[in-house]
C-alpha cells in the first residue's frame, strides 16, 4: 500500500493518544492497541510503584516473550508438519475414522 493509501489511526495506550499510520484497518490498530494498553495497565495494577516508563518496558518484554514462544510453536509446527507424511498414510483407517468424526 502506498503512503497515500495508509490509515491514521489515533489510539490510547496507557491513557496517551498515538497517532498510527498503518496499512491495516483501522479496526485492526485498535484491536492491537487495545491488547498492548491492556498489558501494561496489568502490569502497573500490579505494582502501582512502578513507574509508567518500566510499565511500558515490562508490557514490551512480555507481548515480545509472548511472540517469540508462539513463533517457535509455529516453527516447530511447520517442521512437524513437512517432515511426517498425511495422517491417511501412517494410519489406514484415518479416513474412516475422520468420516466418523472420531479423529
Amino acid at each position: 500500500m502506498s503512503d497515500s493509501n495508509k490509515v491514521k489511526v489515533t489510539v490510547r495506550i496507557f491513557g496517551d493518544p498515538y497517532t498510527v499510520q498503518s496499512d491495516d484497518a483501522s479496526e485492526y490498530v485498535h484491536e492491537i492497541a487495545a491488547y498492548v494498553d491492556e498489558t501494561i495497565t496489568a502490569i502497573q495494577n500490579k505494582d502501582i510503584y512502578l513507574s509508567r516508563t518500566h510499565a511500558a518496558v515490562f508490557g514490551a518484554l512480555k507481548i515480545a516473550d509472548q511472540y517469540a514462544k508462539l513463533k517457535k510453536d509455529y516453527e516447530e509446527l511447520l517442521a512437524i508438519l513437512s517432515d511426517e507424511p498425511p495422517a491417511s498414510e501412517i494410519d489406514p483407517d484415518f479416513r474412516r475414522r475422520r468420516k466418523r468424526g472420531k479423529n
